[in-house]
Parts: C-alpha cells; structure tokens; sequence
C-alpha cells in the first residue's frame, strides 16, 4: 500500500548520477527483461547459480532491447525515405 501512495505522491526521486547510468536502461528494457526471462532464469537457477541468473535474464532482456531499439530506427530511417528499402531501384 505504501508504494502505492509513493507512486501517486510523489512525482520524482532524485538519484546519483551513476545509479541513473544503470537503472534508466533497465526501465527502458524491462518489458524485454519480462519477456526473455524465463528462456534465460530457469536453466541457469536450476544449476544451482541463482545470482548469475539473475544477472544473465537482465543481460539478454537489456540486449534484446538495445537490438529492437536499433531494428526501429532502421525501419524509421527506411519508411522516411519512401519506404524503399532497394537502394539500386531509384
């Protein structure tokens, strides 16, 4: 219920500049990190490394992210010139 209020309340948390470094890409992939966990946790925990895990489900969810995040400039850069994706058409 606290978190809850705090999420209404307030508007903004202040944080270090370093902490900013490495949570603003985690937020950014966190529906990555959601969506290619269970491929990347389980086998990893069930060798009995649930730390490393842990680190790995958030290595590939980030990865797959910064991949999706340059897949859609591409894409952006593509439908910006027409769509035209065959350069030696024109």
């Amino acid at each position: 219920m606290g978190g809850i209020l705090a999420l209404i309340w307030i508007p903004a948390v202040r944080l270090p500049r370093p902490v900013v470094r490495v949570v603003t890409p985690l937020a950014a992939a966190s529906l990555f990190i959601y969506l290619t966990h269970f491929l990347v946790y389980p086998p990893i925990r069930d060798a009995g490394h649930p730390w490393p895990a842990l680190v790995a489900s958030l290595a590939v969810g980030v990865c797959v992210w910064w991949l999706w995040e340059r897949g859609a400039g591409i894409a952006r850069r593509v439908a910006a010139r027409g769509g035209d994706a065959d350069p030696a058409r024109g």
